[in-house]
């Protein structure tokens, strides 16, 4: 998930959710075709300030957000005090610890108010008191009925009238999370026709990593760096065994190498079988 759009995808965009042709933002906005198309699709061509001034005020947005100063198209200048976040959400939001392109889809999406309402009943106990009530009225039913009626405590209306009391913890856990994992959920078909996504899925990475493996050889940990020198970029394959030994050396001085390793190592990566080029005769460590 990538909100980093450049300014072609941006202006393409915007047409598309307008349901707009070319031919009709040219003749709109005063631009020839040719030139909005290169616009839309050439990252190389030069903008003028004219065109951009032009399609602003057409697609009412900012022109900080066509050329990717900002990821707002109106919101520019909204005051913090307005939104209500204390200097911990704020500072937190800015740390890069988290996805705020993500928490942003979460918060515009349509069913997210639902979501903070259910999250403020729970929070305020606004329910509390209809709940204990509720709960109360028929325990002291069943409670009536088991004492007086002599009523068998396992039969159906009394096992009715003790699985109707609500456990409000469960009941706005259930509800919260249902909530959530709808949003979550509409997110993620919505990703899957984005272009700005990555289409790799991490499983399908570790089973790259694991098919890339099975063609070197050496010991688990020669393979692992060689898998992770291929994510790197790095051409161990020009190293001579000397070379590579003392590469491996370098990378085993890496205070995080363990970590490192284990994203290249997860499932079984065990009989695996090739020549690794270079000269000499291949070592193991």
């Amino acid at each position: 998930m990538d909100n980093s759009l450049p300014r072609e995808t941006r202006l393409h965009k915007l047409r598309e959710r307008r349901n707009l042709k070319l031919t009709e933002v040219a003749e709109a906005v005063g631009i020839a075709p040719s030139s909005l198309s290169a616009y839309e699709n050439d990252e190389n061509k030069d903008i003028s300030l004219f065109a951009l001034r032009a399609l602003a005020k057409y697609y009412n947005v900012s022109v900080d957000y066509l050329i990717g100063l900002s990821d707002n198209e109106e919101e520019i200048l909204t005051p913090i005090e307005t939104l209500h976040l204390s200097d911990e959400a704020i500072h937190f939001l800015k740390s890069g610890k988290i996805n705020t392109f993500l928490l942003s889809k979460i918060i515009s999406h349509p069913s997210f108010r639902r979501f903070m309402i259910d999250a403020e009943i729970y929070v305020d106990r606004n329910a509390e008191s209809a709940i204990q009530s509720m709960n109360s009225y028929l325990e002291s039913l069943r409670t009536s009925l088991l004492e007086e009626a002599d009523a068998d405590p396992e039969d159906l209306w009394m096992r009715t009238l003790k699985a109707g009391q609500i456990d409000e913890d469960e009941y706005f856990s259930h509800v919260i999370n249902t909530d959530m994992m709808e949003i979550l959920r509409s997110i993620r078909e919505e990703q899957k026709t984005d272009k700005t996504t990555v289409d790799t899925t991490i499983a399908a990475e570790m089973e790259k990593a694991v098919q890339e493996a099975k063609n070197l050889h050496g010991t688990p940990k020669e393979k692992a760096i060689k898998v992770l020198c291929s994510r790197l970029g790095i051409q161990y394959d020009d190293f001579t065994d000397e070379e590579f030994a003392h590469f491996i050396k370098v990378f085993e001085s890496a205070k995080n190498l363990n970590l490192l390793l284990k994203g290249n190592q997860r499932g079984k990566s065990i009989g695996f079988h090739s020549k690794r080029k270079g000269r000499g005769k291949n070592k193991r460590l």
